[in-house]
């Protein structure tokens, strides 16, 4: 597909005639001038075939714009010729009690696609005085929605008032509705009432009024509802559940009950458990899981209360099951106990230490003497309990520990007449090849624990 530039008005001759301008002359023939754009050399009259589209269009220049012959089709090897199309309203007139039909398109539309302004055709019924009877119309708009109305408007003179069933399609679904307009009352929605002998559609607006729809719970308002609900689906508040009270004394809560176990009898065919849990916005399924509590029935005849919180990283990196909890267990025989996740190696404050922890920890920990200087080799707590005690005059009392030979933590006593004892205590990490050493400044030191535990046993 070519568009050469030929200009002959250096009058070639011979070869240089051939080669240089009958061959591009030929070549913008048989391509039909073909390009993604009107040729520069297009005169009034110009055919080209624009290929910046598929299918590809056959145009002609008429000296300032083109015109649209038709397009051809590459794959399918089909030319479809352009025809005008109406601008202004059709009108079919009928003389007999017979059926008609007429068909719209535009070709500007393409379904799957959402126009950029709101586009449709509409086929209506008028009566000999130009008056709307009926129609139907189909609409495609700006928000991707596609559109179908059946109107019937009031059977009276010069009234404009009209009903109209409407379907709203999306990629996701359907919507049909009820539609009134002009002063038209909405017959079907005061006439639905609690009667369920009458074949008449309940519409939104008549379900969300409390005084017409009384046999039906609404979405919204204060409303009593009584007997035992039992919901087999999952249930969303958008606000916080309430239970609530009237009487003092009284035992009120959520409950949540599982028909085919028995306590006292173990489940067979698998764990039962009922739970409470927190959800992130993006689904309700374990991979989106924050938090929760879990009571389960084991199959070995343990019940289990567990408090459950997921590690705060997102689930499309993260396995969906690290979690941690803290579980209450009363085994089918023997004690309860208590579980509760092992922290890590740096335990500095209220962590719970597990046996875990301990047996790896402390059970490795190694005494140490106060005046020794030691450089552990790994990574190492250190704590250190004791007193420091005067001499029974009104005299200092002092202790230090240091850390590659600085003083790190300093530990004073009082000033008081006597022999006074004043306790203290630290705990601190030194790292492997790094020094420390505790001793004493002034008074009497005496050591009550001075331990080395060893990170990871």
């Amino acid at each position: 597909m070519t568009q050469n530039v030929v200009n002959y008005s250096d009058n070639p001759t011979g070869p240089e005639l051939l080669d240089n301008y009958l061959d591009k002359d030929q070549e913008n023939i048989l391509t039909c001038n073909a390009g993604v754009q009107r040729p520069s050399y297009a005169t009034q009259g110009t055919f080209w075939l624009d290929t910046s589209t598929t299918p590809w269009t056959y145009k002609m220049y008429d000296g300032s714009s083109d015109c649209k012959v038709g397009t051809f089709n590459s794959t399918s090897h089909k030319f479809n010729a352009y025809i005008e199309t109406l601008t202004n309203n059709l009108t079919l007139t009928n003389n007999t009690e017979s059926y008609r039909h007429i068909s719209s398109t535009n070709t500007a539309v393409t379904k799957g696609t959402t126009p950029s302004a709101n586009t449709g055709t509409a086929f209506l019924f008028r009566d000999s005085q130009d008056s709307f009877i009926g129609s139907f119309s189909i609409w495609y708009n700006t928000g991707g929605i596609i559109r179908a109305g059946f109107r019937a408007f009031a059977p009276t003179a010069e009234s404009n008032g009209y009903g109209e069933l409407v379907m709203d399609t999306t990629e996701t679904g359907s919507q049909l509705s009820f539609i009134t307009y002009n002063g038209l009352n909405n017959t079907n929605l005061w006439g639905a009432s609690s009667d369920t002998s009458r074949n008449l559609v309940a519409l939104q607006g008549w379900v969300n009024n409390p005084s017409m729809s009384t046999n039906v719970v609404h979405r919204s308002g204060n409303e009593t509802i009584t007997g035992r609900k039992v919901y087999t689906d999952t249930t969303t508040f958008t606000t916080h559940p309430v239970v609530q009270s009237t009487t003092e004394y009284s035992s009120i809560g959520y409950r949540v009950q599982n028909t085919q176990i028995t306590r006292g009898t173990a489940p067979t065919t698998g764990n039962a458990s009922g739970q409470w849990v927190f959800q992130d916005a993006g689904g309700l399924d374990v991979n989106h899981r924050i938090g929760g509590m879990e009571v389960t029935y084991l199959t070995n005849g343990d019940i289990r209360t567990s408090l459950q919180v997921f590690q705060p990283t997102a689930s499309t990196t993260q396995n969906p099951y690290t979690y941690s909890n803290l579980s209450l267990i009363y085994p089918a025989s023997g004690d309860p106990y208590a579980i509760a996740p092992t922290p890590g190696a740096s335990v500095v404050g209220n962590e719970i230490i597990t046996a875990k922890w301990y047996v790896p920890n402390y059970s490795k920990a190694t005494n140490k003497s106060a005046e020794t200087k030691y450089t552990p080799t790994k990574d190492v707590r250190v704590i250190i309990a004791g007193t420091i005690q005067n001499s029974g005059n009104n005299g200092t009392m002092e202790a230090r520990v240091q850390i590659n030979n600085a003083d790190k933590f300093t530990f004073y006593g009082g000033y008081v007449y006597g022999y006074n004892e004043d306790p203290f205590y630290v705990a601190f990490d030194v790292k492997a090849g790094d020094s420390y050493k505790l001793y004493k400044v002034s008074g009497t030191l005496t050591v009550k624990q001075f331990i080395e535990i060893p990170y990871g046993g």
